[in-house]
C-alpha cells in the first residue's frame, strides 16, 4: 500500500467540518485504500472490512451511513461500471506512481460533482451507457482489476470466517447477563444497562474472547470490585469544573478504557496500579 500524504488544508476545509468525526476517519482511511488515480472496490462489505480491519465491531450500516456523509459533502463519488459500484475521491491529488489505475475511471463532470454534494443522499452515477468506446487494453486492465478485487474480497471473507470459527471453538461463549448481573450487584451506583445493543454486546464479547482468563465469572467479579474500589470512576472525585465521573459498563468494556483500568490508570494514587488485583493479559 502507498504513502499518502494528508495536507494541512484539511484542517480547515467546511465539508470536512460538516461530516462526523467517524465518516472523517473512513475518509482518511479511504486515501490509504485507494489508488493512484483516487479509486478504489465499492463493495460496501469490501470498504468496510479493510477501512476497518482491526475495528470488527464496526458494521456495514454503520460504514454506509458514515460513507453517505461523505457523498453528500462531495468528498467522495460513488458510480457504477457494468453494474459494479466503485469509490473515487475527486482532486486526490497524490503522487501517481502506476500508469493506469486499477478500477475502471469515472467519467464524471463538474457539475455531477456539485450534485453529488447538493442532493442530500447517496448519488450514484451509473457508467454503463456513457457512451466511451473502450480499448481492448482498457477492457483487459478493468477485467485484471476486478479479479484482482475479487480475489482480495474473498481471501479477506476467507480469513475473517475462519478467525470466528477458530474464535468459537477456542472462547466460551460470553454471557453477556450474568456479566450484566454482576455488574448491577457490585456497582450499584452507576448508570444501569436499560438496552443492551448489538454493540455493545460486541465489545463486550470481544474483551471475554481476548484472553483465557477473562472466560471466567471469577475474574469480572474481581474487575468490578476494582471499579468500586476507585475513587474516580465511583464518581468521588469532585471538580470545580466538570460534575464527578459515572461509570457505566458500556464504557468500560471499550478496549481503550478497558486497557486503561486494567493497568491501573484510575487507581487511587494511594494505591499503586501494580496492585490492583487482577492479572493483566498480556494477549
Amino acid at each position: 500500500m502507498p504513502n499518502r500524504v494528508i495536507r494541512e488544508g484539511l484542517l480547515d476545509s467546511d465539508r470536512i467540518g460538516r461530516v462526523s468525526m467517524e465518516a472523517e476517519v473512513l475518509f482518511y482511511r479511504l486515501m490509504l485504500l485507494a489508488d493512484d488515480y483516487g479509486c478504489y472496490d465499492g463493495r460496501l462489505p469490501v470498504v468496510c472490512r479493510r477501512a476497518f480491519v482491526n475495528r470488527r465491531e464496526i458494521a456495514d450500516q454503520e460504514c454506509a451511513l458514515w460513507l453517505e456523509e461523505l457523498v453528500r459533502e462531495g468528498l467522495v463519488v460513488l458510480y457504477e461500471v457494468n453494474g459494479k459500484p466503485y469509490i473515487h475521491i475527486p482532486n486526490f491529488k497524490q503522487r501517481t506512481r502506476a500508469q493506469k489505475s486499477k478500477y475502471p475511471q469515472p467519467q464524471i463532470t463538474a457539475d455531477q460533482r456539485d450534485r453529488s454534494a447538493d442532493d442530500g443522499h447517496v448519488s450514484v452515477i451509473c457508467l454503463t451507457d456513457v457512451g466511451h468506446a473502450r480499448t481492448e487494453a482498457e477492457a483487459e486492465a478493468e477485467a485484471e482489476a476486478e479479479a484482482e478485487a475479487e480475489a482480495e474480497a474473498e481471501a479477506e471473507a476467507e480469513t475473517e470466517t475462519e478467525e470466528k470459527r477458530c474464535a468459537s471453538a477456542e472462547a466460551e461463549p460470553c454471557p453477556h447477563e450474568e456479566i450484566i448481573r454482576l455488574y448491577h450487584e457490585i456497582l450499584p451506583l452507576s448508570r444501569r444497562i436499560r438496552v443492551w445493543t448489538s454493540k455493545r454486546r460486541a465489545h463486550l464479547r470481544a474483551r471475554w474472547r481476548e484472553a483465557p482468563e477473562r472466560q471466567n465469572l471469577d475474574w469480572w467479579r474481581q474487575f468490578f470490585e476494582n471499579v468500586r474500589a476507585s475513587d474516580f470512576l465511583m464518581g468521588r472525585v469532585h471538580s470545580k469544573d466538570r460534575p464527578p465521573f459515572c461509570t457505566s459498563l458500556d464504557w468500560l468494556v471499550k478496549e481503550e478504557n478497558f486497557i486503561k483500568v486494567l493497568e491501573g490508570a484510575y487507581a487511587n494514587r494511594k494505591q499503586p496500579a501494580d496492585q490492583v488485583r487482577y492479572a493483566i493479559s498480556t494477549h
